[in-house]
């Protein structure tokens, strides 16, 4: 093989993998956002879990979700009680 043409082949591999890191980029960026969307704990939740003022079915539920999330209740009251 020639050089040009071991030089065309590293620089369209190299077009090829800039592209695919880009693109999963994007993704990781959008999955993020919808994550939080989805895990976004609102103040009746937050009430909930702090003061167990919810049955234990809806607990589960918010403590499922959060945990996905990567988000423990303690991470949260630690959260609300520095706003507060």
């Amino acid at each position: 093989m020639s050089k040009s043409l071991k030089k065309e082949v590293c620089e369209s591999k190299k077009r090829a993998n800039e592209l695919v890191l880009k693109d999963m980029e994007e993704r990781l960026t959008e999955d993020t956002a919808n994550l939080w969307e989805l895990v976004e704990l609102k103040p009746w939740k937050v009430k909930l879990l702090i003061h167990d003022s919810a049955n234990s079915h809806v607990k589960k539920g918010i403590r499922e979700t959060a945990t996905k999330a990567g988000v423990t209740v303690e991470v949260v009251k630690d959260a609300v009680m520095m706003e507060h």
